[in-house]
Formats: structure tokens, sequence, C-alpha cells
């Protein structure tokens, strides 16, 4: 009896099958990055016919960027600005983490950092995000000098949390609450935001 046997039954309707194979793509280009992952490594994930990887997606490139589109609401993240004023750094790191806690974001977002050290469309997705959902939207509501340098700076934290935490796995980072993350990350973050940006070791 084939070893494919088990697999009979059923086929899984279109929008399904797509589905499937989307969340096995950002599974597998979250866990290995985009140059060693491959079509049938994710059909196999999926439970589908490499084939059909291609009839959805064409290439692996193309299915790179479909499955980075992220499910994320850059105004819910901009909302705990309004929500906690005077501590916004703080209220903004909270967020963030409370949308990470969504494992389907979360595997998104790893996808796309893991992906972009290697292949340009990923980088250009990822700075596409960066700039469009944070650091556009943050010096919009940045009440200081130099608010485009304020929101990138604050980008690059919450970045590089991302990075330490869910791709490198950085200890302590890795394993630190989300409540230890916040009170430790969370000041910086308001410095960015609010604070003097001249004093000695802040950047020029």
């Amino acid at each position: 009896m084939s070893a494919r046997q088990p697999r009979r039954g059923r086929r899984p309707g279109p929008e399904s099958a797509r589905a499937q194979i989307l969340e096995s793509a950002r599974t597998q280009f979250s866990e290995v990055g985009y140059e060693k992952a491959t079509i049938r490594a994710i059909a196999t994930r999926a439970g589908v016919d490499p084939a059909l990887v291609h009839h959805f997606f064409g290439t692996k490139n193309e299915l790179l960027t479909a499955s980075l589109v992220l499910p994320l609401d850059p105004d819910f993240v901009m909302a705990a600005l309004d929500e906690h004023p005077g501590d916004e750094g703080r209220a903004l790191v909270a967020r963030v983490l409370q949308v990470w806690a969504d494992p389907h974001v979360r595997e998104g977002f790893t996808a796309l950092l893991r992906s972009a050290v290697s292949h340009e469309q990923a980088r250009t997705t990822l700075r596409a995000m960066l700039t469009d959902g944070l650091v556009r939207r943050l010096s919009d509501r940045i009440d200081s000098d130099q608010p485009e340098l304020r929101a990138a700076l604050v980008a690059t934290q919450i970045s590089g949390l991302a990075l330490t935490r869910f791709v490198i796995g950085l200890e302590p980072v890795a394993q630190a609450t989300d409540a230890q993350l916040v009170e430790a990350i969370g000041p910086t973050v308001q410095r960015y935001l609010t604070g003097d940006l001249t004093g000695a070791g802040a950047v020029a």
C-alpha cells in the first residue's frame, strides 16, 4: 500500500487549499528563511501536490510576496499612544507585544525578518511595512523636534526586539515576560518619542 494513500479522500476546496499553502509557506519561511525553503517542502506541509502551489502562486518569489501580507492593523498599534498620554513608550511596547501574541502575526513577521536577510523582495516588504505602518504614522503624532528621526529610532527598537526574541532567540530576551520587556524597553522608546536626543551618546 502506498505511503500516500492516507491522504486520499475528499480534496480541500480551492480557497481552503490556498489558505493551507499560505500557512505552510509562512511557517517554512519563518523556520528556515527564503533561500532554504522549497516549494516541495511547503506543499508537503500543506498536504497538497507541488503543482497546486505553482497553480495558485507561480514562483517561490510570488509565494513569498503573498505570504508576507500580515493581518496587522497599524491603527490598533498607534491607538496605544492616545490611550496612555505621558507614558506612550511603555504603551507602544505593550501593544506591539500584544499583537505578536497572535501566532499568525508572529509567524508572519518572523518569516519576513528571516527572509529579509537574504531576499530583496522581503527586505522591500519589511522596509515598506516599517515605513508606512510605523515610521510615517508615528512621526505624524510626534510633537517634538526631528519627528522622522524619532519615529525611525522607535522602529529600530521594535524590529530589533522581534529579531532578537523570535529569530535569533537571544537569551534572556527570548524568555523574558512581556511585563519585563515593557519596563525595560518602554523608557527608551519614551525618550525617542519625547526626550532629549542631543545629549551624550545620542544620535547626532
